[in-house]
This record gives C-alpha cells, sequence and structure tokens, in this order.
C-alpha cells in the first residue's frame, strides 16, 4: 500500500526535470506554430501585427501608473460624482440659465416696479426668446483663477514628465544602436525591458524608486521608435512605407485599452495584477518577436529565393540587405532644411497631443463636469477614432501615391497641413466655447481623430528624406518631439498651477501658434523625396551586394568583362557557367533598364530604388 501511494504521490508532483521537459517541448511546438503562422500569414503582415502589438504594450505601459493612481484615488461612485460636478463645476456656478440670472439681477439691482413695467418685461423676454432659439444659458462671472492640484495629479505630473524626460534622451543613441546591432534587438530589447520593469513597480509605487522605473521605462520606449523606421525603410517599398508607419498609431489603442480595462482590473483585483499582466503579455510578445522578425529580407532564413529576389528589387539591394550603408554623412544631414522640417513639425504635433490630453480633459473635468474615469465614450472613442483615421489615412495616401494622384510631397505636405492646422484651430476655439458642455466635449474628440494624420505626414517623411538613414533622421525627430512634449507640459502646469493660475485660453493658444509655426515650416521647405546625401555609392567589392546607383562607367561600358574572367570560367563545370551565363544575362537587362531611368527617377522610388 505504501508504494501504491509512493507511487501515486510521483505521479502527481512531477520532478523539476519532467517540468523542464514539458517547458521545451511546449517552446518548441510554440516556435512550430510560429513558423507556420508566419509562412501561412506573410512575413510582413506577421511583422506589422507585432509592430501594432508592440505599441499598444507601449501605451499600457506609458498610461498605467495613471490609471492606477486615479483608480485608486477617485472612490467617488458614478452618481456621486454627477453630485460633486452639480455642487462645484464652473459651469453649474458661474453659468445660469438666462431668467434666473435676470431675475437674479433685477432683485439685486433695480428699485421694485408696478405691474406694467413687469408686463413690457414680458413682452420683451418673449421677442429674446424668439431670436435666441435654444440658447438660454450664458457666462455670467469668469472661473475662479486658482485651478485645484490634487496631490495625485501632482504625482502623476512627476511620473510623467520622469518618463517623457527618459523618452527625450534615448531615440539618436538608439539609432546608433540599431544601425551596430540591428533593430530587431533595439526593438524587441526596449519593449521588453519597459515591460519587464513594470513587474518590479509593485515593490516601488510612487516612491522615488519608481520615478526612477519610469526614467528607465521612457529611455527604453523612446529607443523602439528609430528602430521601427529602420525595418520600415528595409523591408517595404517607398510606395508602401506610409501604411507601415501608421500602424505606430497603435499606441492610442493602449491608452484607450488601459483606461477601459486596466481601471476595472485595479479595482476588482489591486493594482499588482496589472503590473504582472502587462508584463507577462510583453514577455509573450517578445518571443513572437524573436522568433518571426528580422532585421531585412536578406536575413530572413524562411523567405524563398523568389520571395527574397522580389524584395531586394522592390525596396533596394541596400536597405534589403543593410550591409551597403556608409558612415552618416552627419553634416549634410544637420543642415537639411527637409530634416529639420520633419523633426520641428513632430514637436508641434506631440505640444499638440500634450495638450490635448492634459489640459483639454482637465479643462472638461473642471470647467464642464466630465470624468474620462466615468465617461466611457470621452475616454475610449477619441483614441479609437485616432487609430483608425491615421490607418485611413495611410491607405489613401499609399493608393494615391502608387496611381500618381499626388506627389509624396505633395501628400506629406497636405498630411502635416491636416494635423496641425484644424488640430491648431480647435485648441483655440475649445476656450471661448460657452456653456453649452457638448461642444468642448466633440471638439475635442475631432481634434485626437485628426491628429491621426500625423505618422501619414510627420513620421512618414523621415523615411521619405532618408531611407538609408531614416533611423538617425526619426531619432533626432523623436527627441525633438519629446522636448516638445515636455515643453507643452511645463507651459499647462505653469498655466494653470503656476505663476499663471487659470490661464486656460493662453495654455490653448500657445498650442495653436506651435502647431501653426511648425506646419508652416513644414509647408515651406519639407519634403517627401530623398535628399541627395542619402545616395549609396558603388560597392568597392565584388563581395558587396549591388546599390542603386549608376555611373559613367555602368552606362556607357556594360560589355565591359571583368579581369580574369576568361580563366575562373574554364575552372568551372558545366552546371556552374551555365548557371552564372543566366546571372550575367539577368544583370545586363537590370542595367540596361537603370541606363534609361533619369537621375530624378534613381533617388526617388517607383521602382523602390533609393
Amino acid at each position: 500500500m505504501f508504494s501504491e501511494c509512493h507511487g501515486d504521490d510521483t505521479t502527481s508532483h512531477p520532478t523539476a526535470a519532467t517540468i523542464a521537459g514539458r517547458i521545451k517541448r511546449g517552446s518548441v511546438q510554440i516556435q512550430q506554430a510560429g513558423i507556420k503562422a508566419s509562412g501561412r500569414i506573410g512575413t510582413r503582415a506577421m511583422m506589422a501585427f507585432l509592430v501594432m502589438w508592440a505599441m499598444v504594450l507601449q501605451g499600457l505601459v506609458q498610461h498605467s501608473a495613471t490609471v492606477t493612481l486615479m483608480a485608486l484615488s477617485d472612490p467617488l461612485s458614478s452618481e456621486d460624482f454627477a453630485e460633486y460636478v452639480a455642487n462645484t463645476s464652473y459651469v453649474t456656478r458661474y453659468c445660469r440659465p438666462l431668467n434666473e440670472s435676470l431675475e437674479a439681477e433685477a432683485s439685486e439691482e433695480e428699485p421694485p416696479r408696478d405691474e406694467e413695467d413687469y408686463e413690457d418685461d414680458a413682452l420683451l423676454a418673449d421677442n429674446d426668446t424668439a431670436h435666441s432659439g435654444h440658447h438660454t444659458r450664458h457666462i455670467v462671472a469668469e472661473p475662479d483663477l486658482k485651478v485645484p492640484l490634487s496631490e495625485e495629479d501632482s504625482i502623476d505630473s512627476i511620473m510623467r514628465e520622469a518618463f517623457l524626460w527618459g523618452s527625450f534622451l534615448s531615440p539618436l543613441p538608439a539609432s546608433f544602436l540599431a544601425a551596430k546591432i540591428g533593430p530587431k534587438r533595439v526593438m524587441g530589447g526596449g519593449i521588453l525591458g519597459a515591460g519587464a520593469l513594470v513587474a518590479f513597480v509593485p515593490f516601488a509605487w510612487f516612491t522615488a524608486y519608481h520615478m526612477l522605473i519610469r526614467v528607465a521605462q521612457g529611455i527604453l520606449i523612446g529607443a523602439t521608435w528609430p528602430a521601427l523606421h529602420m525595418l520600415g525603410a528595409s523591408w517595404y517599398p517607398s510606395l508602401q512605407r506610409t501604411g507601415f508607419v501608421c500602424y505606430y498609431s497603435a499606441v492610442s489603442v493602449g491608452y484607450a485599452a488601459v483606461g477601459l480595462v486596466g481601471t476595472r482590473v485595479v479595482q476588482l483585483v489591486g493594482r499588482d495584477w496589472l503590473c504582472y499582466v502587462l508584463t507577462v503579455l510583453t514577455v509573450l510578445w517578445f518571443l513572437a518577436w524573436y522568433q518571426m522578425v528580422h532585421d531585412c529580407p536578406a536575413d530572413h532564413p524562411r523567405l524563398s529565393a523568389e520571395q527574397r529576389q522580389r524584395l531586394l528589387i522592390a525596396v533596394g539591394p541596400g536597405l534589403a540587405s543593410r550591409q551597403a550603408v556608409p558612415p552618416v554623412p552627419w553634416k549634410r544631414l544637420m543642415l537639411s532644411g527637409p530634416v529639420w522640417a520633419c523633426s520641428l513639425a513632430n514637436l508641434g504635433s506631440q505640444w499638440g497631443q500634450a495638450t490635448l490630453h492634459l489640459a483639454v480633459t482637465k479643462y472638461l473635468k473642471l470647467v464642464y463636469g466630465f470624468s474620462l474615469t466615468y465617461d466611457r465614450i470621452l475616454s475610449v472613442l477619441p483614441h479609437l477614432g485616432h487609430f483608425m483615421a491615421a490607418i485611413l489615412f495611410g491607405m489613401v495616401v499609399d493608393h494615391a501615391r502608387a496611381n500618381d494622384i499626388v506627389s509624396t510631397t505633395t501628400s506629406r505636405k497636405f498630411l502635416v497641413y491636416l494635423s496641425h492646422f484644424p488640430v491648431g484651430a480647435i485648441l483655440f476655439i475649445v476656450g471661448y466655447s460657452g456653456c453649452d458642455p457638448s461642444a468642448p466635449a466633440a471638439l475635442f474628440t475631432a481634434a485626437v481623430v485628426i491628429s491621426g494624420a500625423t505618422a501619414a505626414g510627420t513620421y512618414a517623411s523621415a523615411i521619405d528624406v532618408a531611407p538609408n538613414y531614416a533611423g538617425y533622421v526619426f531619432g533626432l525627430s523623436q527627441t525633438l518631439g519629446a522636448a516638445g512634449s515636455l515643453a507643452g507640459s511645463y507651459v499647462i502646469a505653469e498655466g494653470l498651477h503656476g505663476s499663471l493660475p487659470g490661464s486656460w485660453r493662453l495654455v490653448f493658444g500657445v498650442a495653436a501658434l506651435v502647431l501653426a509655426v511648425t506646419a508652416m515650416l513644414f509647408m515651406a521647405i519639407g519634403s517627401g523625396s530623398a535628399q541627395p546625401w542619402n545616395s549609396l555609392p558603388l560597392p568597392e567589392s565584388p563581395d558587396e551586394p549591388l546599390v542603386p546607383a549608376v555611373t559613367v562607367e555602368v552606362t556607357l561600358d556594360l560589355d565591359r568583362e571583368t579581369p580574369g574572367a576568361e580563366e575562373e570560367q574554364d575552372t568551372m563545370g558545366e552546371q556552374e557557367r551555365a548557371e552564372n551565363e543566366k546571372n550575367d544575362e539577368q544583370r545586363v537587362e537590370v542595367k540596361e533598364v537603370e541606363v534609361t531611368l533619369t537621375e530624378q527617377e534613381l533617388t526617388g522610388s517607383k521602382t523602390g530604388l533609393v
């Protein structure tokens, strides 16, 4: 009996070796499933899906601290909050119904009158109502200057700025690192590191250590942006890159998800569990990313020879192999007008986004009584609309460019115009939207949705001007973008709680001005064409891949044989000689096609060559 019981105990409690074996078999099965899925779905489609998943994780990580803080510090129910708004909202206190306001003013300022005067007033009131229609409220006083800043708001501001400082420091160094070790590793390491750090947050909630974790997360997340641009330039032809870049906007889906689902998780099972869930999701993403994504088509082991050849032709051999990129021409890059136009447009865009998500949301809560904690529509709909608009803009722009409806430069300038001027105008108007609470809520939603054009305009321009150095250009652009977010946050803090308290219109006006100025600079000197310093030189050794450049030697002497070619061919077998002759014929055909191209077409991109 003892042996039987002992045997049952052994089967019910597997040894460490058994567990390790199961984990290993499970890992192999996951890898095999990933290989099959990658083959059936398509390499680039799988990479696009994983990029969107990564951006959702970015949004979750970035806003997890804010959601946790607000979920635990706001014990009011929806009914209690409605009562709180009725008693404290600026609109409730300063926007009175027109009849009540007139009665109050009359009782305070005017002496007693006889019945005839009241009859005349009634006639005048009827006449005014007939002309005014449904507008029966008006502002009778300016809101209080002092905008309340709770302890939770102060902690949230510190944590958010710590993250922004990290994202300001890392993009440019990360572009060097991605060029050295590959964008796949930088992207994977950045997301995995940021997600893994979330697991340590339960031991450091809202302490100095938590702030250090936020800085580190900002550094790791900021490093992913230039790596993504390098992957896009290596895997996608010019006429398809806009769609890929628009996948970055999935970060707004992360904002919506953490606000909608994260709040419930914190309230039901505690704030620590939100951190553990994020860490698990990040690890699962990393396993898929490491298995299915590669730096360029030349490095992908599961691409067929035909698929690899098509990508080499469409993207360009230099980009598709990442072996022929020369040293960065820093002087020309830093003196390039289109590069600075793209970077400054990104600064303006992120300044505007900071104002929308920090100042306008606070304005809706304190002035009009909205709370994104309770209003699911305002906390989810604008972010989902932003992502859907970005995808739509990317599809439309790539289609228009592929069919020669508009040039790349024209499309980029139009999208920058769309993502800056209307958003700036809305920000300016919000400060004068009056007592109707539906107006600023609708304007806020419209501004967030329209700003979805940023990815197809500003972000994509960083690849257009220098595909071979897209990581460096976008690293500079994101550095200035993070600076714009920090500057916008500082102006909001000073304009609402600091030296200029309660200056709502000033905060909105400054953001509108920054958006307008940066957009005008892009309209003046921005470009969607590859710059001359982006061109790759011819390879110096026969082992290097062909690059898309044509010189006088290539164009005028196509039939010249390589020295020693006859001796080399004599030593070949029959099969190798036939194969070599076939490859020579293909090279001649490619060269003859390239000879007919103009210099502008070679640096442009209808053939995918850059």
